[in-house]
């Protein structure tokens, strides 16, 4: 069983040197034995500059065929935690639990993350289901132009200090607006996390007896994954603005084309859980696969495009334990949207994956994404030559008179 890659801040050698030192030293002492086999001291307990080799411990955080399975979720689970948003929930969530008006010192967001992590699992497990709840990443697909050759891709570390540059004045701030670095690699995929400055926003503030205003940029990630194999590339945006910049400044500068990626209008057809049922959900036919079940726990059907007529069926479990006794999901309408949780091999907690049409996918965790994308083309969800939004009408189901 492989396992699978983190999108993670903490796997980031600049992020890992700003963490403290002693709170890192505590969350990798636990995976000593990782560590010394791969000859990798723990952190010292004090800062000092230069004393300790990050990017290598970054590139043993990120290997694949040694790293323990329990470090991949300490890192994910932290990761996620670790900007301002998660910071501002665990904060609530410290408070209510501690009854002080403060959880101990300030911190910064990943500081936060990992203290928490270490010293209140039950706070920080609680926070955590609650910031996925709400941000769920939503990828929309892209393919390659006709005639692009996605292989040609430079990745090269100029290429993406040129990115950065464009994005940064996208954004507004020329000046370190947008910081990106890779997230995660292997044999056919590439992940790059890009940390930028929200729309900016000016809130009023309370202190000492005085009313004032602050102005800021608000932290945000983005995400943009690459299949370098399909030429996919897959986009996490905040708004439609931001992927247009994404898709044009990685086309622009991997393959000297801003128009190299276009938008995928035919990816997905659902129609496997009408015509397969259950059987549409198993993946023990897949070798290698650490997904031990999947369940389908929603679904839309578009009833009357032109009335916009929607019917949404949903269960705390597996919808399919009640449908099957009514001879599965109806024949009327096209089913445009469905819900799965899932649940993987040696882990208690399961993830949440929803798929839209026409091409756009919802991950809990960014690195399910591999694995569900071999179950989705091996049960026939993927459509074998996806077409482009332009001049096609996506996944045109073919449906059964319901009369």
């Amino acid at each position: 069983m492989k396992p699978r890659k983190p999108i993670s801040r903490l796997t980031n050698p600049k992020v890992l040197r700003q963490v403290d030192r002693g709170l890192l030293r505590r969350l990798l002492e636990k995976f000593s034995d990782f560590m010394r086999k791969r000859e990798i001291e723990l952190p010292p307990a004090t800062k000092s500059r230069g004393d300790y080799d990050f990017t290598k411990l970054s590139k043993a955080l990120l290997d694949d065929d040694n790293r323990p399975e329990q470090l991949l979720l300490a890192l994910e689970a932290v990761g996620t935690m670790a900007d301002v948003h998660g910071a501002e929930i665990l904060q609530r969530n410290l408070i209510q639990e501690c009854g002080e008006a403060e959880p101990g010192k300030k911190m910064v967001a990943a500081d936060l993350a990992l203290r928490a992590y270490l010293d209140d699992p039950e706070a920080f497990d609680s926070a955590l289901m609650e910031k996925r709840v709400v941000d769920t990443r939503r990828y929309r697909c892209f393919i390659p132009a006709f005639g692009i050759d996605s292989q040609k891709a430079d990745f090269g570390e100029e290429k993406m200090i040129a990115i950065e540059q464009e994005l940064s004045k996208f954004f507004g701030q020329p000046e370190g607006g947008c910081e990106i670095f890779p997230s995660g690699q292997t044999s056919i995929v590439r992940w790059f996390v890009i940390i930028h400055g929200g729309t900016r926003r000016r809130e009023p503030t309370f202190e000492k007896g005085e009313r004032k205003h602050v102005e800021f940029h608000p932290e945000t990630d983005d995400v943009v994954r690459i299949n370098t194999a399909t030429g996919e590339m897959w986009i996490h945006a905040k708004t439609k603005t931001e992927s247009e910049a994404y898709r044009k400044s990685f086309g622009r500068h991997l393959l000297a084309e801003e128009e190299a990626f276009i938008r995928a209008g035919r990816l997905f057809t659902l129609q496997p859980l009408r015509t397969r049922g259950r059987a549409a959900l198993h993946t023990t036919d897949i070798e290698g696969c650490p997904i031990e079940s999947i369940e389908l726990h929603e679904v839309e059907i578009l009833l009357d495009s032109s009335n916009q007529t929607i019917w949404k069926m949903s269960s705390k479990n597996n919808i399919f334990d009640s449908l099957d006794r009514f001879g599965g999901i109806p024949n009327a309408g096209q089913i445009r949207s469905a819900k799965f949780v899932v649940k993987y091999e040696g882990s208690t907690k399961r993830t949440i994956v929803k798929i839209r049409l026409p091409a756009d996918a919802d991950y809990e965790r960014d690195s399910d994404s591999e694995w569900i994308e071999v179950w989705l083309k091996k049960q026939k969800f993927r459509i074998e030559e996806p077409g482009t939004i332009e001049g096609i009408t996506p996944n045109v189901e073919v449906v059964a008179d319901a009369s």
